[in-house]
């Protein structure tokens, strides 16, 4: 075996980093350039053994064939002449799927996760390569800034698959490889009949592990788990963890079908995520026709943090976000650990799995490699981008002239209120400047308080008789929209909206815009109590309140004793992100606020005649509103030349309501003080000022609480285990953002976020009854 500072070919060898059934790992750097890398070394008396040297070379054969982002990339393969077997690989810094999951379930973080693990099957699969041992140890979480949710799967340990051209495990046929706990029942009766669709039943066994906390087969030894697996039928997954949705479910156990032909094949499951992930999205409808379109996690970003004792509650709360192109988050690790594994033969319990590196990954953030909000656009720079329209559209002539009447047949679709008035101005600007738009809200008399009344900051909003949510004909004109720009689309996510039902909500101010990054770190550093972790997760007590993720937030934790909090450079006026929903709730209470009812947050941006969207019903225009951004989305959803991120608070001219409340439709979106539901409740016969909220039944009762206190510590008796944390419900989030296409701009769309999570493209903003 290797020892510290020896040499293998153009490698020295650094400090051993795992040891597993086969053999052990250890870092090196390359004698000449320096790269590091990691030393998969058999263990000698293995290494004579033809059987587990093809195997062995089977993973760097694998590897090489698959060339998938998500498979670890092998430099080289060697044999040395006193018999020494080796393989170099890429040194992955991050934790295996098996660390994450001993913290608790991972909620609907699966879909990510599973979707990325389901590309790398797929690509191997199409090149004739089974797994045969897929599980969590074998799945390794890498930090990846061009990856959904910023992080990377990696499938690790190809060292006994299938490669079905060549047969290379036929001399073993009728032996069992792989791990019991997750494998299929055809496994289980022999090697010979292990298919692709055996990966699709290990995967199945993985999502639900990572849903639920647990896996759905258990025994005292390999045997009754492998009975298990052949003539059992697993606990019903909503059963074991009941905020896992229907669809999601059926999904699951779809895949643990003992008939192989019954199972989905790994494309059909990929694609059947991507359809779920926007279908359990809020705003927006789904946007994806196959694997390469829009993921809902790919367009934002939702992390659950370490928190302790979330494996009861994570298992309960459903998507941590939701709203058309959103993102599923990630669980960062509250210890890292690293890991490229070497495999393991058949055993009661999964064999262990080396690890590579000790670095924990970055935070779920997604999908861009950096938040750069392009500057804000001058009035003059619509007239300058018209008139480039106009040149091109005299050298298109009779193309222009069509592109026009398409324009104009969209704009007739979506209707007023009722279904009788067009909206103006014509259709959404997906990439140029359209003729016809304009910069200012509708002008509507509205009653005024006395003057000198209004608090700094904030805006006066008339009560009066609201009629909240969509009719049946605003879902209609609503879904038309959106179906005539050539997508996917479910009217279920527009019926949230329903029932509409009629509100009384009282006169109240409302912030003009999102809170601040500086508005945030000006509140954090009130509490001398805050505690940071990894510098980065903000806690007070065991609540999160803010992840300071360099890439996202606007917030610098402090690194280091005495220090305070700080705001990034030119992040000062954009709005705050990747916070909980607790701490928009602790930061209005301190400011003598609180946040908005959900009849609130949709009065203020429609006002009492029911606007479309928050400046009335012309459609959102890309040069004037902050939507649309992300690169994910399909072309004709996208606003061509735009910079990924949100904008500075009010700057966006067409996003201000005829009360000049600023920034309802895009920039960031909005939690509120409700309670998810998938349809309006009833709120009987009274409906004066209404809110879901079951530990608070009056909006108007939230006593503020005093800046810089926080809950003292429970006591807990030394060794006493700890009582599992009760699942806390989902929160309405509404408002479109800068990742979500045109739909999601108008102000009666609802998703929803879990209260322990956080996104970078939700923020919040605070409201005060008025009081005559």
């Amino acid at each position: 075996m290797l020892s510290p500072g020896q040499t293998i070919g153009t490698y020295q060898i650094g400090r051993k980093l795992g040891e597993g059934g086969m053999g052990a790992v250890f870092e090196a750097t390359h004698t000449q350039i320096g790269r590091k890398a990691a030393i998969k070394v058999l263990h000698p008396q293995l290494a004579q053994s033809a059987t587990v040297a093809i195997r062995f070379l089977n993973e760097a054969k694998a590897a090489n064939l698959i060339d998938h982002p998500g498979v670890v990339e092998i430099f080289e393969f060697n044999r040395l002449p006193d018999g020494m077997t080796y393989i170099v690989m890429e040194l992955l810094k991050g934790e295996p799927l098996a660390k994450r999951l001993e913290r608790g379930p991972v909620g609907l973080d699966a879909l990510r996760i599973g979707r990325q693990v389901g590309s790398v099957l797929i690509a191997a699969h199409g090149r004739g390569i089974v797994h045969r041992d897929l599980k969590p140890e074998n799945i390794f979480m890498v930090r990846d800034a061009e990856a959904l949710g910023g992080e990377r799967a990696k499938v690790l340990d190809f060292g006994i698959a299938k490669i079905a051209e060549e047969q290379v495990l036929k001399t073993q046929a009728g032996s069992i490889l792989g791990t019991p706990a997750y494998m299929a029942p055809e496994q289980c009766r022999g090697a010979a009949e292990v298919t692709p669709k055996s990966d699709v039943y290990a995967m199945g066994i993985i999502m639900y592990q990572m849903l639920s906390g647990k896996l759905p087969f258990t025994g005292q030894g390999v045997g009754e788990i492998m009975l298990g697996q052949i003539s059992k039928q697993p606990p019903p997954l909503r059963e074991v963890a009941p905020g896992v949705p229907v669809e999601v479910a059926d999904l699951v156990h779809k895949m643990l079908a003992k008939d192989p032909g019954q199972r989905p094949s790994m494309t059909q499951f990929v694609e059947e995520l991507e359809r779920l992930a926007t279908v359990l999205a809020g705003v927006v409808p789904p946007v994806s026709n196959s694997i390469s379109d829009a993921l809902s996690g790919r367009h934002a970003v939702l992390s659950t943090a370490p928190v302790r004792s979330m494996a009861a509650a994570d298992a309960k709360t459903m998507m941590a976000v939701d709203g058309g192109a959103i993102a599923m988050g990630v669980a960062p690790p509250v210890s890292g650990g690293t890991g490229s594994g070497t495999g393991g033969g058949a055993s009661a319990g999964p064999p262990r799995t080396l690890a590579i590196g000790d670095e924990p990954p970055a935070l779920a953030q997604p999908h861009g490699t950096a938040m750069l909000p392009g500057p804000t656009p001058s009035p003059g720079s619509a007239t300058m981008m018209a008139e480039e329209l106009r040149k091109r559209q005299l050298l298109l002539g009779g193309i222009g002239m069509a592109v026009l009447v398409t324009v104009v047949g969209i704009s007739l679709l979506v209707m007023r209120k009722g279904g009788k008035k067009p909206l103006k101005g014509g259709r959404a600007d997906m990439g140029g400047v359209v003729d016809g738009g304009t910069k200012k809200p509708d002008r509507i008399k509205r009653p005024r308080p006395p003057k000198g009344t209004v608090p700094d900051g904030m805006v006066f909003v008339p009560g009066g008789k609201l009629a909240l949510g969509s009719t049946k004909e605003d879902i209609d004109d609503a879904l038309r929209l959106c179906e005539d720009k050539g997508v996917k689309c479910q009217r279920s996510l527009y019926e949230r909206e329903q029932p509409q039902h009629e509100v009384k909500i009282g006169d109240f101010y409302v912030d003009q815009t999102e809170v601040t990054n500086g508005q945030l770190v000006a509140w954090l550093n009130t509490d001398k109590t805050l505690k940071v972790q990894k510098k980065r997760f903000v806690y007070a007590d065991q609540t999160l309140l803010v992840d300071a993720f360099e890439t996202w937030s606007g917030v610098v934790a402090p690194q280091a004793k005495g220090e305070g909090f700080s705001v990034k450079a030119g992040m000062a006026d954009k709005p705050a992100v990747l916070l909980t929903w607790e701490t928009a709730r602790r930061f209005c209470e301190a400011a003598g606020k609180r946040l908005p009812s959900e009849a609130e947050w949709e009065l203020a941006a429609r006002g009492l005649d029911g606007n479309v969207f928050p400046w009335g019903n012309e459609p959102p225009r890309c040069d004037q509103t902050v939507f649309g951004r992300s690169p994910e989305l399909p072309a004709d959803r996208q606003c061509a030349g735009k910079t990924r991120g949100p904008a500075n608070v009010g700057t966006a001219l067409q996003d201000r309501t005829p009360d000049h409340v600023l920034d309802l439709g895009g920039n960031v979106s909005e939690m509120v003080l409700d309670v998810f539901a998938d349809k309006y409740p009833d709120c009987g016969d009274s409906c004066d000022d209404p809110v879901n909220n079951p530990s608070q039944s009056d909006p108007q009762a939230a006593a503020p609480a005093k800046p810089g206190k926080s809950s003292k510590r429970s006591k807990k008796k030394k060794g006493a285990p700890r009582a599992a944390e009760p699942a806390q419900p989902l929160r309405v989030v509404r408002g479109g953002n800068f990742d979500l296409p045109a739909d999601a701009c108008r102000g009666a769309g609802r998703s929803r976020i879990a209260p322990s999570q956080v996104s970078i493209n939700i923020g919040f903003r605070c409201v005060q009854p008025f009081k005559k």
